[in-house]
């Protein structure tokens, strides 16, 4: 029984211990270089930054027409599928509804 509270002093110091540990965070300062070589660098990245940014703008809303597209043509698609089988149903109904009258047509000469 001793060697239970022992262990659960132990267990409840080591959370405590850890709990009042530091927390560390990195933070990277960038310093632009004071040359003109470096300043001529960091203009070519902005500019190639910000042509690839754009290039990816432009892609991605490519990408979304192509999608819209493809959803209008299934869309289409599923509505004509619809439609065709709406007309079957509604067949079949009025074949339903018309043996019923039949049926109690029927029915009501025999009674």
């Amino acid at each position: 029984m001793r060697k239970f509270y022992l262990a659960l002093l132990l267990i409840i110091l080591g959370v405590f211990i850890y709990s009042c540990s530091p927390r560390y965070e990195v933070v990277y300062l960038y310093h632009p270089p004071k040359t003109t070589e470096g300043s001529k660098c960091i203009e070519k990245c902005k500019i190639e930054k910000i042509n690839c940014n754009n290039r990816c703008i432009k892609e991605r809303n490519k990408c979304y027409k192509e999608a819209v597209e493809l959803a209008k043509k299934i869309y289409e698609a599923k509505l004509r599928e619809y439609k065709v089988e709406y007309k079957n149903y509604l067949n079949l109904y009025r074949n339903y509804k018309g043996e019923l009258w039949e049926w109690k047509r029927r029915k009501a000469e025999l009674e």
